[in-house]
């Protein structure tokens, strides 16, 4: 897949993995709009990306990931820049067990509003011109986490929503592609703010600080790299790991007939 003249609207785009990417797929000849919920923090990022790749190229749109109307008008504001959407890459997320309810909408609902919202504008059978969805889960999604379970939940979720969005069924009926991306620890905000970790018990907070430290860590660029990999190469339902500063890669996850553990 060529990137040079495509755009993308990336959520959760003014920090982290999220501005990593943004800056990625502007190396790559891409236009973004980058949505986000903290609107100074977005325009800030946005005002530096102008001056270093011009100015009509990247705008800001604020966006709550948690309202319906504001991820689809996000959408709508992309059109109304760029006359047209490739790419759809949802990163916005949190890590805060103690505030479940708003972790599971932000993590996953957010995600599902994300992902309905791209079929809608971007969807052949609504007529769009089909394009690509990015999720952004966690290797937290592929295993279990005790210090963090309902965060850890959440990247399950996503994921097995992210793989049956992806089915041929849906890509021949949208023509759009969905892909899960699963950062391991990285050095975002969501990390560098572990000394506020908030928990469901101090004991658990404890736990996740231990598990935590025998994690490698990357940078934000490593994944966004790879993002960019998986944008150009990846199969539609197709699920990838970025860990330890090392190339992404796919991981297999076994279908219904594999599952039985041999006697």
């Amino acid at each position: 897949m060529a990137l040079l003249g495509q755009v993308a609207l990336v959520l959760g785009g003014s920090s982290g993995i999220g501005l990593a990417t943004v800056e990625e797929l502007l190396r790559a000849g891409m236009s973004v709009v980058v949505g986000d919920v903290a609107k100074e923090k977005g325009e800030d990022a946005v005002n530096k990306l102008q001056a270093q790749f011009g100015l009509q190229r990247t705008v800001f749109v604020h966006v709550d990931v948690r309202s319906k109307e504001q991820v689809e008008d996000a959408f709508v504001s992309t059109m109304q820049y760029f006359k047209k959407i490739d790419v759809f890459i949802n990163s916005a997320g949190i890590l805060n067990d103690m505030q479940w309810e708003l972790e599971v909408d932000i993590n996953f609902n957010g995600i599902i509003r994300g992902t309905l919202a791209a079929w809608n504008h971007m969807g052949k059978h609504e007529g769009g011109r089909g394009g690509t969805v990015i999720n952004i889960a966690s290797q937290l999604g592929l295993e279990p986490f005790a210090g963090s379970p309902i965060y850890c939940a959440t990247k399950h979720g996503v994921i097995g929503f992210s793989r049956s969005c992806g089915e041929p069924y849906h890509v021949r009926r949208t023509g759009v592609r969905v892909i899960t991306v699963c950062p391991a620890l990285t050095q975002t905000p969501l990390i560098d703010e572990t000394s506020e970790l908030k928990q469901l018990t101090e004991d658990m907070k404890t736990e996740s600080y231990r598990a935590m430290s025998t994690f490698p860590t990357q940078k934000p660029e490593n994944v966004a790299r790879g993002v960019r990999h998986v944008l150009q190469h990846a199969a539609s339902g197709s699920v990838w790991v970025s860990e330890g500063g090392e190339d992404i890669y796919e991981v297999a996850i076994p279908k219904r007939q594999d599952l039985r553990v041999p006697p």
